[in-house]
């Protein structure tokens, strides 16, 4: 197999279980999540880490696209995380804006995010067919 096609399968696998993981957590210690999404955009260098792994995720998502149910969709899915993700090495003070406004009504639905966060690895995990 393609070394390139077996990093981008298991960074998939990776972002998928992020999402179990995240949920779980929001569900289980709301607090512990809280501070965690907190934290995005929170500086220049939690914001250049939080764009390089959306970077690699879209990355990772556009190479694995054939292996998606509705490739076209993902293909274009990984693009958009890719392109966003280099915006927002540009624009971190735009970044750490729009954070402010949209993380802090989060905390009291984060019972819900957690949900979301399930039930979008579900879909993913669902949807995705690697072929090993």
């Amino acid at each position: 197999m393609d070394p390139v096609a077996l990093i981008a399968k298991f960074i998939v696998a990776l972002a998928i279980i992020y999402l179990f993981v995240l949920g779980i957590i929001a569900i289980a210690r709301p607090k512990l999540a809280w501070r965690f999404l907190s934290g995005f955009a929170s500086t220049p260098q939690a914001n250049a880490l939080e764009a390089v792994i959306r970077a690699i995720i879209g990355v990772a998502v556009m190479v694995e696209a054939g292996s998606f149910r509705f490739a076209a969709f993902f293909f274009v899915f990984g693009a958009f995380l890719t392109v966003s993700a280099i915006a927002m090495l540009f624009m971190y003070r735009q970044h750490r804006s729009f954070a402010q406004k949209v993380v802090p009504p989060l905390k009291r639905l984060l019972w819900l995010y957690g949900l979301a966060s399930i039930g979008l690895g579900i879909v993913l995990w669902r949807l995705w067919s690697p072929a090993y």
